[in-house]
């Protein structure tokens, strides 16, 4: 059988970090391309480290910005977070911030529809995909899962990846493949 190592699905900033951890995660050479020109994305970004109140106000003014610019059609998004504690807590200060979005909580496997915001614990991320994504908290995620979840993160966004948080010791070897998000 023949490996496929051309993704026909993802931003190309994103495949190339993906491959990166991949390689790092199974000590393996393997280089995965894409079909689509870097030139068409954007890279994904990162803020360091924030308070929370710093942190929704970055996921606020972006959400608002993407609803600016597609008002009709809002791209799928989620926010992913570490536990269901950080569930609750990130989707009650979103619901604040945007009331004129819907935001969701998914609890127990549950997706959300197409025009709402989700808020998805790590765990329950795997075999979704949305448009664009943040991941919140991995640099407080023990450090035998931080690659794992950050490499779901990395998968499930098909256009871009917000990190809020510091990437420093988490992506030493991708960070000029990273904007700074403010």
């Amino acid at each position: 059988h023949k490996e496929l190592l051309i993704g026909y699905r993802q931003n190309p900033h994103l495949l190339k970090i993906a491959n990166t951890l991949y390689n790092k995660i199974n000590h393996t050479e393997k280089t995965f391309k894409s079909c689509f020109p870097e030139s068409e994305y954007d890279k994904p970004a990162y803020t360091g480290q924030l308070s929370f109140e710093e942190q929704i106000n970055i996921i606020t003014n972006k959400i608002k910005d993407i609803y600016n610019r597609q008002p009709n059609n809002i791209p799928s998004i989620a926010v992913f977070v570490p536990n269901d504690e950080m569930r609750t807590k990130y989707a009650n200060a979103l619901k604040e911030s945007i009331k004129y979005l819907t935001i969701r909580e998914c609890t127990n496997g549950q997706t959300g529809s197409e025009n709402e915001i989700r808020v998805v614990n790590y765990d329950s991320i795997k075999g979704l995909e949305f448009e664009i994504t943040f991941l919140t908290g991995i640099e407080n995620t023990p450090s035998v899962l931080r690659d794992k979840f950050l490499y779901l993160a990395l998968t499930r966004a098909k256009r871009n990846l917000y990190i809020i948080g510091n990437l420093t010791e988490l992506l030493s070897d991708s960070q000029n493949n990273f904007d700074i998000l403010r």
